[in-house]
């Protein structure tokens, strides 16, 4: 049973003309019905699901600055309640995130130092600000790369006592020149 040219315009104009008494009967329709609509829309995406991941997929590209931007603005608005979320399954799956992240530090070694790489050579001046800051405080790490500047130690095989005791003689050393000028 085809429509004709008059009846469509005539169901447009009614339809513009009570909007509000249509969406409130529709509304009143989904409360009584939520539990058929949801089984039906089950159903539907369970039959349809290439059609469904292909429509997202096209509305995604569409509308991606619009979807970036409605993101980082619930991502403002919420900033604690994600990062809560974050920490709390940080702590509950700590183990699991290590596993992973080794397996991927394994799997992509040469890109992750590629990146590093990357990094030191345009933050050149950060990276040096900060060794000469880590030089002149006797971080840990300093004084550990001291050590095995030239030897077959490892960092981790230097010991807490040799590093305070290094790190006194530094200073004892750094005082004596300080006072021979």
């Amino acid at each position: 049973m085809a429509m004709t040219k008059e009846q469509r315009e005539y169901d447009r104009t009614y339809r513009e003309k009570n909007k509000e008494k249509i969406a409130k009967k529709n509304r009143k329709y989904y409360e009584n019905n939520k539990e058929i609509i949801a089984k039906k829309a089950k159903v539907y995406n369970a039959k349809n699901k290439e059609k469904i991941q292909l429509y997202a997929k096209e509305y995604h590209k569409q509308n991606k600055e619009q979807i970036s931007l409605k993101g980082k603005e619930y991502h403002k608005a919420n900033k604690d309640k994600i990062n809560k979320r974050h920490r709390e399954h940080a702590t509950k799956n700590k183990q699991k995130i290590a596993i992973r992240n080794k397996k991927y530090r394994v799997a992509n070694h040469s890109k992750i130092r590629e990146v590093e790489k990357q990094y030191e050579l345009t933050h050149k001046q950060e990276g040096n600000a900060r060794q000469r800051r880590k030089t002149a405080n006797l971080a840990d790490n300093y004084i550990k790369r001291i050590f095995t500047r030239h030897s077959v130690l490892t960092t981790q095989e230097v010991p807490k006592e040799i590093i305070d005791l290094k790190r006194i003689q530094i200073k004892i050393k750094r005082h004596l020149q300080e006072l021979s000028e």
